[in-house]
Formats: C-alpha cells, sequence, structure tokens
C-alpha cells in the first residue's frame, strides 16, 4: 500500500489547497513523486476517512481535514433565532462530539499528527453562530493535545474577508474560497504541522538595548529609554512565550542595576522580572554569557533561541555557540514584531499546565541550589521534606503523560514514545520549596502472575533524590495487593542516556539510528531518519519558511534545538 505525504479530507471542494501545499512540500524538499505528495479523499468523505486505516487519510505521515458547519448540519436547523435554529446549535453540538472522537480514533490509530480547519462560513448560507460554536467545542476537546491541533483561522497569513469567499465558484462547484484564501491555508496548514513535528526550543534568551527598547541604557539612562507602542508588539510576543512555557533569559552588555531600573520603571510591562528565569547582564562575551545560562537552567545549548539586533553580536554567537538558534532581528520595531510573529521555530502547537509553571519551577530550583550551600547532597535531600504522590493517571493527566512520554531521555528505561499499558500512574512531587508538578510516570499492565511495567520513566529535575526508589515500591505493592508474583521491568532498551560513554535519548519504533558527532565535543548523539515528509518538516526549522512575504527567513540556518528534558 503506497504512502502518501500530506492527506487532506474536507466537506467541501478542497482540490485548489494542492497547488499551494505542493508549493511548500517542493520548497520543504521532500522526495518522491509531487503527485503522491499530497491526495485527497472523495469529495464529503470526512469521517469514513478518519475511520478507516486503508484511506488517505490513514496512510498518509500527517492527516489535513477541512470542514464548515454549515456542511455538517443541515442550513434550515441553524438559521435565525428559531426553535429549529436552537436546536441546530445542538446538533452542531453533536457533530463536534463525533467529530472530535472520529480524530481521535483516527490519531491514535495511525500515530500520525493531525491538522482539523474549521473553515470560514460562506456569507449566503453560513451561520456564524454555528461555526463559532464548532469551533469553540472542537478547540476545547483537543486542548493540549500533542497529536490534533486545531486552527480556527489562516492566521497569520488570513487574507482581508473581501478576499476569502468565492460566492460564485461555490454555487457552481462548492469550491468555497479564493485562490489566495486556498494559499492561505497552506501556509497555516503546513506551519501548523512543522510545530507538530519538530523539537522545539525551551529558552528564548533576548537582548536589551535595541531589542526592547530603543536607546542605549548605559548612555541614556533608564529614563531615556523608549518603549513605543511598536516595541511593546515585541514584548507581548515575548509574553506570549513565557504563557506558553518557554524560559525567558536576557543577556545584555550592560549594568545589571541599569536594566533592573527600566523595568522597575515600566510596571506596565506585559513581562516583568518575575517572568525571567535568569539573566546575564555584564560585560563578558554574549557567547560565554550563553554558555553561563546553560549551566544555570541545566539545558543543552541546543534548546536556546537568542535575539539580537547586532549583526556583531550574532556572528559571535554564531561562532562561539554554533549550537545555539541566534535569530538578528530588524533594526525597526514594526519590522522586528513582524519578524517573531512568522517566526515559525517560536511556534507552539500544544501546551500544558507544566509548560506554564516551567518558570516558577525553575525558580524554585536556583532557591533550592542556594538553600544547599555547603551541606552534602544527602544532608541537603535530608532537609528537603519530600512528598511524592503516585496516583493513576485520569483524563487531566492525558497531555502531561504524552509530554513526558515525548519528551524524557535521561530516565526512560523502555525508551518508548507511546503508552500501551492498560493502566497509567503520575508521579507528583513537592518538597518545601514548592511543587515540581507531574514529573514521574508509570505504565503498567497484568500477564498472567506478573505485573509487567511498560514505561518507567521519571523527569531529569527529580532525579537522585529517592522518587525512582518509590515509583519502585509502589509497583511492588501494587503486585502484592492483586496476589501477583512478580514485577518484570520494560522489555526495551534502556535510554542511551543511561548507558555508560553515550549521551543519544532513544529512537521510537519506525526510527532508525544514526550517530553523527558535534563540533567541538568528542560524544555523538542520535539522529531520527524519518519518513520524506517528516524529514523535510524538520529541515524547515534549520532555514524558516521560505520566501516573502513577511520578514521571517532566519539569518543562520541551524538545525531547531533537539527535545530534552520536559
Amino acid at each position: 500500500m503506497n504512502k502518501i505525504g500530506l492527506g487532506v479530507a474536507a466537506t467541501f471542494t478542497a482540490e485548489p489547497l494542492g497547488d499551494a501545499l505542493r508549493f511548500w512540500l517542493a520548497e520543504l524538499d521532500v522526495e518522491g513523486d509531487a503527485e503522491k505528495d499530497v491526495a485527497f479523499a472523495p469529495y464529503g468523505q470526512v469521517f469514513p476517512s478518519l475511520l478507516d486505516p486503508g484511506s488517505v487519510l490513514g496512510r498518509a505521515e500527517a492527516a489535513v481535514v477541512l470542514v464548515r458547519a454549515e456542511d455538517l448540519v443541515a442550513e434550515d436547523l441553524v438559521a435565525g433565532d428559531s426553535a429549529a435554529g436552537r436546536d441546530g446549535l445542538g446538533e452542531v453540538e453533536a457533530v463536534a462530539t463525533d467529530l472530535a472522537a472520529a480524530l481521535r480514533t483516527s490519531a491514535r490509530a495511525s500515530g500520525r499528527p493531525h491538522v482539523l480547519v474549521v473553515c470560514p462560513p460562506s456569507p449566503e448560507h453560513g451561520s456564524p453562530e454555528a461555526h463559532g460554536r464548532l469551533t469553540s467545542r472542537l478547540v476545547q476537546a483537543f486542548e493540549g493535545d500533542r497529536a490534533v491541533c486545531v486552527l480556527a483561522s489562516a492566521e497569520p497569513y488570513e487574507p482581508a474577508p473581501e478576499a476569502v469567499h468565492d460566492a460564485f465558484a461555490d454555487r457552481t462547484g462548492n469550491v468555497p474560497y479564493t485562490d489566495r484564501y486556498f494559499a492561505a491555508l497552506a501556509a497555516a496548514v503546513t506551519r501548523r504541522l512543522h510545530a507538530m513535528t519538530t523539537p522545539r526550543p525551551k529558552v528564548v534568551v533576548v537582548d536589551c538595548d535595541g531589542t526592547l527598547w530603543d536607546g542605549v541604557v548605559g548612555e541614556d539612562g533608564p529614563d531615556g529609554v523608549v518603549i513605543g507602542p511598536e516595541r511593546m508588539e515585541i514584548w507581548r510576543e515575548l509574553a506570549r512565550q513565557v504563557a506558553a512555557g518557554r524560559l525567558l533569559c536576557l543577556c545584555s552588555k550592560n549594568e545589571e542595576k541599569d536594566v533592573r531600573e527600566v523595568f522597575a520603571r515600566h510596571p506596565e510591562l506585559p513581562v516583568g522580572l518575575d517572568d525571567v528565569a535568569a539573566m546575564r547582564v555584564g560585560w563578558e562575551a554574549k557567547s560565554q554569557a550563553l554558555r553561563a545560562l546553560a549551566a544555570e537552567l541545566d539545558l543543552g545549548l541546543d534548546s536556546f533561541v537568542f535575539l539580537d539586533d547586532s549583526p556583531v553580536e550574532c556572528a559571535e554567537v554564531r561562532a562561539g555557540c554554533p549550537e545555539v538558534l541566534t535569530l538578528r532581528l530588524p533594526a525597526g520595531a514594526a519590522e522586528a514584531a513582524a519578524f517573531l510573529r512568522h517566526c515559525w521555530p517560536l511556534d507552539l502547537a500544544a501546551v500544558t499546565e507544566a509548560d506554564r509553571e516551567r518558570t516558577r519551577r525553575y525558580q524554585e530550583e536556583r532557591r533550592r541550589e542556594q538553600a544547599r550551600g555547603d551541606m552534602s547532597l544527602a544532608d541537603f535531600f535530608a532537609t528537603l521534606d519530600l512528598r511524592v504522590t503516585i496516583t493513576p493517571a485520569g483524563p487531566e493527566h492525558e497531555a502531561r503523560a504524552a509530554q513526558l512520554a515525548e519528551r524524557t531521555n535521561q530516565f526512560n528505561l523502555s525508551g518508548a514514545r507511546r503508552l500501551d499499558g492498560d493502566e497509567k500512574f503520575v508521579v507528583d512531587v513537592r518538597d518545601r520549596f514548592g511543587d515540581y508538578g507531574v514529573v514521574g510516570l508509570t505504565d503498567v499492565r497484568t500477564e498472567g502472575d506478573t505485573l509487567r511495567a511498560g514505561a518507567f520513566l521519571l523527569s531529569c529535575r527529580a532525579l537522585g533524590r529517592g522518587v525512582e526508589h518509590r515509583m519502585l515500591a509502589h509497583l511492588g505493592a501494587l503486585a502484592r495487593e492483586r496476589g501477583l508474583a512478580r514485577v518484570a521491568w520494560p522489555s526495551g532498551r534502556p535510554s542511551a542516556t543511561d548507558r555508560p560513554g553515550t549521551s543519544s535519548p532513544p529512537c521510537p519504533p519506525r526510527w532508525s539510528r544514526t550517530a553523527r558527532r558535534r563540533p567541538g565535543t568528542s560524544s555523538t548523539r542520535a539522529t531520527r531518519r524519518p519518513s520524506s515528509t517528516r524529514r523535510a518538516l524538520l529541515r524547515r526549522g534549520q532555514r524558516g519558511p521560505p520566501g516573502p512575504p513577511g520578514p521571517h527567513r532566519p539569518p543562520n540556518r541551524r538545525p531547531l534545538p533537539r527535545a530534552g528534558r520536559p
């Protein structure tokens, strides 16, 4: 059975999307027959395509589903404010529930990313109320889901309203949109697939002078720098990054007291010093400052993005820290804000509660290190008042459990990325400094007289504190309660980072394994070799989106940072 790059199913005629999608796949250097890179399901066959593993969507490396509320519910049921209209909105909710169930079934069966686009209603026959209800229900259903992503528009490529609909083509062939809007949809869909299939940076490091404000604080003073409306857009974008769980750091050649004073005199800023995970403000080379930040945060430099307006500083960082994705911002505030909006590596497909709490937890970890002082490690752990809670995983833990399985490398005994056990247990840890959140996971099933652990993993920020021993004790107690004779460990290989002499994370099934040597190091790191479509999406992280419009091509072509600790 032939594989397909992108499979598309829609409730309307969506074939005009094909040329725009093929353009993106060509720009992404996808290998193979261009005609097979994008395939369309039969007209209107959304549900059968989602539920049939042999369909276009079932055979695709990535699935795209486009729907309109008016195509799913009869027009007369969603018209006006009549009783029929109210019944129709209830019907929309029922359809949303069915569609969400079908999407979950397809995504779990295939293990492939799915993008659902709720497209705008027709001005002639559509219902804004039905569209809004369908969109809100589906967005809510897949909030935090890492396998299915819902788009409610073609942002940031959405054209003006008059350039969206094609009334004549809609009446004659059920082709509801203009070529321009289909092109915008293709760009938005490809960008979201990129966010879903490539590792995301964890840390955004920002320069101050000429980036966060206009002026030089060392020369103009804290009162002399200017943060205008256009510069404020950059702050808002950084606030969105912090809210999504990225760590924000400052790296500037200034006096630290002057930088702090700017923050103190601008309480209206959407980002405050409490939102900054760490800073290096001084006169050392910025490459050295970035290495110090990486050591303080205990993260690899390949998880960093560095933003600066100075070509000299960017060149120095590229030379001194080639692992860092270094992006030179345009000098103008409006152009810099537009650059960030079009910067694909800063996109995030799904955000969990653990992501939102990441900055606070790093700050708590810093207080732990300060409290340790000269104590021995054993004495320090004895003072932590560590509390470990292990409970069955519920629906509220689903997104975090999937994230742990995908991103935990250092202590992942099976190396598995999918959780297939009958029961899952999550591990929540807290101490006198704060809450670590859900940092561990076990996945078990009963086989005869054996309790078999399919997954046994723990975030590295809780390693070495006795948590793993309590997880093991929990499995033993569970087996004893059920009258089982033994506990079996995962049958897969341990993570490479747990084996002497290696530093590479395990590869999930269907991904080949090779070793590459990183410049300036003696260690090797495993690389994943996915299908041609996924390789192309990975390569997109090296280059940023091609061509106009917008100043969004990153000036260097470093690979995106690999997923590391969760």
